[in-house]
C-alpha cells in the first residue's frame, strides 16, 4: 500500500515534466507507448484545470487555456506517429466456462482515435445456441463483457460496448452453434488506468452476470475513486 502511495505520489508531482521514467506505465506491453502518452498529457491537463480554478485574471485565463490546447494536440500528434506500429497487434484472449464462445482469430487493435480510444475485435464461434431474445431459451448474447487484466493481476472492466456481433449475417431469433462472428470492445486509456493497461496481458470474455464481471466493475471503481481522491 506504501509503494502504491508512493508511485501515486511521484506520478502527480512530475505531470510536468516531459516524462517520468521511473513508476509510469510500461511501454512493453501490446499497447506500447499509449498508456504512457495518455498518462502523462493529461496529467498535465488536469494540472492546468486545477490552476484554472484558482485565477481570475483574464489573461492567464487565456494563457492556460492556450496552454491546455497546446498539450491536447501535443498527446494527439504523439499517439498518432504510433498508431500504425500498434494496429493489427495481437492481444491474448480467453473465454470463461460460462459463455458459449471460442476465440477462432485473437483479439487485434482495430483502430485507435487521436485520444488513444482503442477498438479491439476478435472473432469468435458459438459453442451453442445463443440469441438477443430476452426469454432463456438460450444464452443471451448481449451479457457478453470483456475484461482486462493487468500485469498486476487487476481485473478491470473494460467498456459496456462489449458485445457478440455476426457481421453480414441477417438478424435472427437464433444463432445456432457453430456461428462464427465477432466480439468488440473499446479499451479507453484514462490516467487512473494507465499503469494498468502499460502492463496490460490478456482480455478475457465474460458473462455480465457472473461474480467475475461485478468483482471487476468494483475494482475499476476504486481505482478511479482512489486516483481522483490523490488530485483533490
Amino acid at each position: 500500500m506504501k509503494k502504491h502511495y508512493y508511485l501515486m505520489t511521484a506520478a502527480v508531482a512530475c505531470v510536468f515534466m516531459t516524462g517520468c521514467k521511473d513508476g509510469g506505465p510500461s511501454a512493453s506491453g501490446p499497447l506500447g507507448e499509449l498508456p504512457r502518452i495518455v498518462k502523462e498529457h493529461e496529467g498535465k491537463l488536469e494540472e492546468a484545470r486545477h490552476e484554472l480554478a484558482k485565477v481570475k485574471d483574464a489573461a492567464e485565463m487565456q494563457a492556460l487555456f492556450v496552454k491546455g490546447s497546446a498539450i491536447q494536440e501535443e498527446m494527439k500528434a504523439q499517439i498518432k506517429s504510433r498508431k500504425e506500429e500498434l494496429i493489427g497487434k495481437d492481444i491474448e484472449g480467453e473465454v470463461t466456462g460460462d459463455v458459449p464462445v471460442k476465440i477462432v482469430s485473437p483479439f487485434k487493435i482495430k483502430s485507435i482515435t487521436d485520444k488513444g480510444n482503442i477498438e479491439v475485435v476478435a472473432e469468435v464461434e458459438l459453442t451453442d445456441t445463443g440469441t438477443y431474445l430476452r426469454d432463456n431459451s438460450a444464452f443471451d448474447l448481449s451479457n457478453i463483457r470483456v475484461i482486462a487484466i493487468g500485469g498486476n493481476e487487476n481485473e478491470v472492466y473494460v467498456h459496456n460496448g462489449s458485445g457478440f456481433r455476426t457481421d453480414g449475417l441477417p438478424y435472427s431469433d437464433k444463432y445456432a452453434q457453430g456461428t462464427k462472428g465477432f466480439v468488440t470492445t473499446y479499451l479507453h486509456i484514462e490516467p487512473w488506468n494507465a499503469d494498468m493497461m502499460g502492463g496490460l496481458s490478456k482480455l478475457v470474455i465474460v458473462n455480465k452476470n457472473s461474480d467475475r464481471y461485478r468483482a471487476a466493475r468494483e475494482t475499476g471503481k476504486k481505482a478511479k475513486e482512489e486516483y481522483e481522491s490523490k488530485l483533490k
